[in-house]
């Protein structure tokens, strides 16, 4: 957007320029070359009406005035006739519109101007928001960047610290497995040794009475 509008730019106050440049070189023609032809005053009489009819082709006169322009400038004004007079106030008048025109193309384009002016540097503000914006963003990537090469860094110890400690842990784990076999064990042999704690504990059974001579003899006795 910043190239296009300086572009734009470009082009609009070139436009304008050449307008500027051609009321300038208008207003000398007039001032240093018509007038003092006008008025009689003039130095070089020749090389006044030259510029004034290089001037007056430039524009796009008629022919006819032309034609007409050079004899009544290149007379001294005492022996002008009518005819004369007639041709250099056309010519005057058509000088006076003419600036009058550029005058107004140039009101009408300092506006224009001021806009695109304004457009350039709203641009040129906005691309250095973005140069900020870019810069912030490569900052916080350089950051990103640091972080995971820290982490990269973090996870290879942690991988090296896990190898280191795997033998230890795979003894550990026998060690583990052997206890829970030792454990298995001693629960079988506690459980045979309940039962038989249980056996003693119980109390014996009572004797038979004996039946019939032996159940007398008890009773003598």
């Amino acid at each position: 957007e910043h190239t296009s509008a300086a572009a734009e730019q470009k082009t609009g106050d070139a436009e304008l320029d050449a307008v500027e440049g051609k009321k300038a070189s208008l207003e000398s023609t007039m001032a240093e070359e018509f007038q003092p032809l006008k008025d009689g005053t003039a130095g070089n009489v020749k090389k006044a009406v030259q510029a004034v009819i290089k001037a007056l082709k430039a524009q796009g006169v008629e022919q006819q005035l032309l034609a007409s322009a050079d004899p009544a400038l290149s007379r001294a004004a005492a022996e002008r006739g009518s005819f004369d007079i007639v041709v250099i106030q056309q010519i005057e008048e058509h000088f006076m519109k003419l600036k009058a025109s550029f005058q107004e193309q140039l009101d009408n384009g300092t506006a224009a101007k001021a806009e695109r002016a304004a457009k350039v540097e709203k641009a040129i503000e906005e691309v250095a928001a973005a140069d900020a914006c870019l810069e912030a963003r490569k900052t916080e990537l350089t950051a990103a960047q640091h972080s995971l090469t820290d982490a990269k860094v973090t996870l290879v110890g942690a991988q090296t610290a896990a190898q280191e400690l795997l033998p230890e842990l795979e003894e550990l784990a026998g060690e583990v497995e052997a206890a829970c076999a030792e454990l298995a064990t001693c629960k079988v042999a506690l459980e045979a040794f309940e039962e038989l704690a249980e056996r003693r504990s119980e109390p014996a059974p009572e004797a038979a009475a004996p039946e019939g001579e032996d159940a007398a003899v008890v009773a003598a006795q």
